[in-house]
């Protein structure tokens, strides 16, 4: 997931708390981890607009990098007699930009379960499904999302990563199906909004660590993973246990009336240790802006078309 453009363009239009961009001369860390192909279905690649995503893909091919989830592309790789079918899908509740329309960010719907369901019944292939979905600074999955991927694993073997929210959340192994509801953060730093002065993104605790899921694949078919966990909150990378990660996973199991009002207390937990202060009068004023207000009408249009598709739990 590259959730990050490569552009040197320096405004934006796009309505957005926080924008999201790097040099392009940072492919090179692509480069030297060997990255060789990436979902483009975020919520932040068209934080510089459609050029901002232009810049991305030129870099990309002149590095030869491949991508996927932007206008229906997939990416297929052949290897070691596997076909891996690479594809990728942007949530509403990513609260995206673009998800209908010229350069259009693939999205995901229940309305377009039998256009996802085409993709995964394509046979001699091991599909890879790359969703950005779910809210930030949690480590439980919406429990929709989690009834979705299972009603998907009920008929198809696939792989799917999930990510969005920043934190680690559990996976499981459902029939022929791997499904990994947010495998944290992997490069990732505090960003300052261009929108309002003095609002910074910060990292939390859960934000600093991340895993890398090794998958073992035999004729198109998940035969082993491994996860390798690490953490970032230091000056170096530091590969370590995660004892919190068997408890993501048991949550999985609990009963729906259970997990719901669980998963809603992490996430007001969560949320009040990023509070941006106090919303006084202050607090309103720096929002009264262009970004701002384009901003929540954007939310507000986003969580409606979530709600057409998805029972919200």
């Amino acid at each position: 997931n590259l959730e990050s453009p490569f552009t040197e363009k320096k405004h934006s239009m796009v309505c957005k708390g926080i924008h999201v961009k790097s040099s392009p001369k940072n492919v090179e860390l692509l480069n030297y981890l060997h990255v060789n192909v990436v979902s483009l279905a975020n919520n932040h690649m068209f934080d510089y607009g459609v050029q901002g995503y232009r810049d991305t893909v030129k870099v990309l091919l002149d590095n030869k990098i491949a991508y996927f989830g932007i206008n229906d592309k997939i990416h297929r790789v052949e290897k070691d007699g596997n076909t891996l079918k690479f594809i990728g899908y942007c949530c509403y509740t990513a609260n995206g930009t673009r998800y209908q329309s010229e350069y259009k960010t693939d999205y995901i719907t229940p309305v377009l379960e039998d256009r996802i369901k085409k993709e995964l019944s394509e046979e001699g292939c091991l599909p890879i499904v790359s969703i950005h979905w779910g809210d930030e600074n949690v480590n439980y999955p919406r429990y929709e999302h989690i009834l979705f991927a299972r009603r998907l694993a009920e008929e198809y073997s696939f792989f799917l990563h999930g990510h969005h929210p920043h934190a680690l959340q559990g996976l499981e192994k459902q029939n022929n199906a791997l499904i990994a509801y947010s495998l944290g953060n992997f490069c990732f730093d505090e960003m300052n909004s261009i929108s309002v002065k003095g609002l910074k993104n910060k990292m939390q605790a859960m934000n600093r660590q991340g895993c890398v899921l090794s998958v073992t694949v035999e004729q198109n078919t998940i035969t082993g993973f491994s996860p390798c966990f690490f953490d970032f909150s230091g000056e170096q990378i530091t590969f370590c246990e995660n004892n919190e990660f068997q408890e993501y996973i048991s949550a999985l199991s609990m009963e729906e009336d259970s997990y719901i009002p669980m998963r809603k207390a992490e996430l007001s937990k969560s949320l009040a240790q990023i509070s941006t202060g106090k919303k006084d009068l202050s607090w309103i004023l720096k929002r009264l802006n262009y970004y701002f207000i384009g901003a929540v009408i954007k939310g507000r249009r986003n969580l409606k078309n979530y709600q057409k598709t998805f029972r919200m739990k």
